[in-house]
């Protein structure tokens, strides 16, 4: 602790624009590679997919194996998340917007903010299958159908999982936002 005294002593006073600037940059970094990160595990996915449903060699010896890479990828970035979104509820809030603070659960915007993203899913799910088995098996082999039938049960299902998330983001940030105004009370 007394390091970190010494540092800030050291660098000095801080400049709140400088630090409000450079909070917007990593924003937009922060967002950018969680959304590749995301896309490449997705498209990864799809791929040995694509290669395990059609019997095609995906190693010597013909299993699809999931590397401890893959599998720590997709634990960094779910951790990665959860601790984002614990982090602004314990502060009282779930949105920046105009309904970081609602008393009442503001449903038309977060189930348009829902639907958005699941339409988003539901049209990337079935390009990436698509990609995947094209890459692997060519235009003959794309299951068409399957694809289909993978983006509407994925845009459903996400729309569905969203609203419940919001929900209890919006009731778990509601009540931390109630014990934090008591103690200010106090």
């Amino acid at each position: 602790m007394k390091l970190i005294q010494h540092w800030e002593a050291y660098r000095g006073p801080k400049d709140e624009r400088v630090e409000a600037e450079t909070n917007r940059i990593y924003k937009v970094g922060f967002i950018m590679l969680s959304i590749g990160l995301v896309l490449y595990m997705y498209y990864g996915s799809a791929l040995k997919q694509a290669t395990y449903m059609r019997d095609v060699m995906a190693t010597g010896t013909g299993k699809v194996v999931i590397a401890s890479s893959d599998l720590f990828l997709y634990g960094w970035v779910l951790l990665t998340a959860i601790v984002c979104i614990v982090l602004q509820c314990r502060k009282g809030f779930t949105d920046n917007g105009r309904f970081a603070e609602a008393e009442t659960f503001p449903i038309g915007y977060y189930a348009f903010r829902s639907c958005f993203v699941s339409v988003i899913v539901g049209i990337f799910t079935p390009a990436i299958r698509v990609l995947a088995e094209f890459q692997i098996l060519g235009a003959d082999g794309i299951m068409w159908w399957a694809a289909a039938f993978q983006g509407v049960f994925v845009a459903v299902a996400m729309f569905l999982m969203l609203m419940f998330l919001f929900w209890t983001g919006f009731k778990t940030a509601q009540s931390r936002r109630k014990q934090l105004d008591m103690r200010l009370g106090e």
